[in-house]
């Protein structure tokens, strides 16, 4: 039997070693972190990495304005916001991927509903509802990875009724209804793995896009609350001092660029493959 060969795609390959280099090094964060992400210890304030002149080995990347230890908080705050981008990503796919398998296959009624909520969706920015969502129930990371959700589900609703408006009328559709199938059997047993392709191709796409908003969101007060680490908060505390010493927000700002670039490769790779398979 011959086994099919994918074609090495360097986007794809590059992509996932670097994400799987900076999720695995935050999956282990306890284990080789040398300082607890939360303790102060002012002594130590604004360290330059160990490399520059005034480092120290004791804090290979250095430190922030408050004595933290960046490194620690670098790896900490890497499992929140991969957490984060992770679960909206999932959360959206799967509100995005449902009612546009609903709106596609009924059509009528449904689509009207779904698509013009949709259009209401995108007329408001995921600041505001962020800003509303932390007014009425405060900021946590449930929240925030509700409002990331909330704020991008309608990419995958247009996309999969746009396909499955196509796909209902295919003959595979045609002899299920012939069968007796239910609705619920031929949306998820006929239609969806038909789908996979464009839905693993936009869920890769999207984690990049959910991981900057979650940077951005946590920078502005409306994401992790403190003392928690994450990415966009450690850019947060530093920028008082960007102009005293660039390492805190440097560092930071590197692995945000590397995570979401690492992330838009893979969605890249898994684009160009699913056009080659027609």
């Amino acid at each position: 039997m011959r086994v099919r060969r994918w074609p090495r795609d360097s986007s794809l390959v590059v992509g996932s070693l670097l994400l799987s280099a900076i999720a695995i090094l935050a999956a282990v964060a306890p284990l080789v972190t040398p300082y607890d992400p939360t303790v102060q210890r002012l002594e130590d304030r604004l360290r330059p990495p160990a490399w520059v002149q005034g480092g120290t080995s004791r804090y290979p990347l250095g430190t922030d304005g408050f004595g933290r230890d960046t490194l620690s908080r670098l790896l900490f705050g890497g499992r929140i916001s991969i957490a984060v981008g992770a679960g909206a990503v999932v959360l959206s796919g799967v509100v995005g991927t449902s009612l546009g398998l609903i709106a596609g296959y009924r059509g009528g009624w449904a689509e009207g509903i779904i698509m013009r909520l949709s259009d209401a969706q995108q007329a408001l920015p995921a600041v505001l509802l962020a800003i509303i969502v932390v007014a009425v129930f405060g900021a946590n990371i449930v929240n925030l990875v509700i409002v990331l959700a909330i704020s991008s589900w309608v990419i995958y609703a247009r996309v999969i009724f746009a396909r499955t408006t196509v796909l209902r009328h295919r003959e595979f559709v045609e002899a299920a209804h012939a069968v007796g199938a239910t609705t619920p059997r031929v949306l998820f047993r006929h239609l969806l793995p038909n789908l996979w392709g464009q839905i693993m191709v936009i869920s890769a796409l999207q984690a990049g896009r959910m991981m900057l908003l979650e940077a951005g969101l946590s920078f502005l007060g409306l994401g992790v609350p403190a003392p928690a680490p994450s990415w966009g908060s450690m850019l947060a505390d530093a920028r008082t001092f960007v102009f005293i010493t660039p390492w805190p927000t440097a560092i930071p700002g590197v692995v945000i660029v590397l995570s979401v670039w690492s992330v838009n490769l893979i969605g890249e790779g898994l684009r160009r493959r699913h056009e080659a398979q027609g």
